[in-house]
């Protein structure tokens, strides 16, 4: 966690070929990545971020201000935002732009809800918010029987700016939403 500015670039693969893997194998406590003030996540040559990754605890990237997150370079370039029993996010209070993969290159986003009411996957800007993907976009609901949202990009005061090869937006079971 960072109280200013904060800057990550990752240049190889770690776990699982992961540039990024934020994964909370507890049931309690959370992995995550945060700053108070703007930041900046470049993670190349790999199969990209995952958070969650389908674990039961808390993950989260986040930031007080501004968010640039960009996934790019030779490998699948994945944004990957799962959930299983906590919630699962990647969000800020200021502006967002997320590029996963870069035009030619493999990418992609997917946001996979979880197992548990509450156990929900988002993406969340407060600002404008810009999201592009070289491939696919997947909002897919978890298996849920409870009301709350298990998936979905949400901008809550600006302009929200959409760019995929192709997007998929499903509801698994019970009442579960899922959306842009």
């Amino acid at each position: 966690f960072s109280e200013g500015n904060q800057n990550i670039t990752t240049t190889a693969i770690g776990p699982a070929g992961w540039g990024i893997a934020l994964v909370n194998t507890a049931s309690t406590g959370s992995s995550s990545i945060g700053s108070n003030g703007a930041q900046v996540l470049n993670v190349n040559n790999s199969s990209g971020i995952v958070v969650g990754g389908g674990s039961p605890g808390n993950s989260s990237i986040f930031a007080n201000s501004s968010q640039a997150i960009t996934v790019q370079g030779t490998g699948q370039n994945l944004l990957l935002v799962s959930a299983a029993e906590r919630e699962v996010g990647v969000s800020t209070n200021g502006a967002q732009t997320i590029v996963a993969g870069q035009a030619g290159q493999s990418g992609g986003i997917t946001l996979n809800g979880g197992t548990v009411d509450g156990a929900n996957a988002s993406i969340f800007g407060a600002l404008n918010q810009t999201i592009q993907t070289s491939g696919e976009l997947r909002v897919i609901g978890g298996n849920v029987s409870g009301p709350n949202r298990a998936s979905a990009i949400i901008n809550s005061n600006g302009n929200q700016t959409v760019t995929a090869n192709s997007i998929t937006v499903q509801a698994v079971s019970g009442p579960v939403s899922s959306g842009i």
